[in-house]
């Protein structure tokens, strides 16, 4: 594999990490947000106790999986650097 096809396979696997896992976990994230807030009452979304527990656990584990995810965009865009500029 060349430098040219090595760096569209890193921008490629790069944009589907983003267009295919980042953005899900953002909505995922985003639906979990909103069942372990409040309602306009004050009262929350997800029953108290195991449900609720849960929830925050899923919300946590959604939240590290984002950051990991990061991390890896990360790499790819610092293996794509290290090619151009070698």
């Amino acid at each position: 594999m060349n430098k040219t096809e090595t760096l569209e396979q890193l921008g490629e696997i790069r944009n589907d990490l983003f267009d295919k896992v980042a953005l899900s976990l953002s909505r995922v994230e985003g639906k979990m947000n909103f069942l372990n807030g409040e309602s306009f009452d004050g009262g929350k979304f997800i029953a108290q106790g195991h449900s609720q527990v849960v929830g925050l656990q899923v919300q946590e584990e959604i939240e590290q999986m984002r950051k990991e995810l990061d991390k890896l965009c990360l790499k790819l865009t610092e293996a794509r650097d290290s090619i151009l500029f070698s």
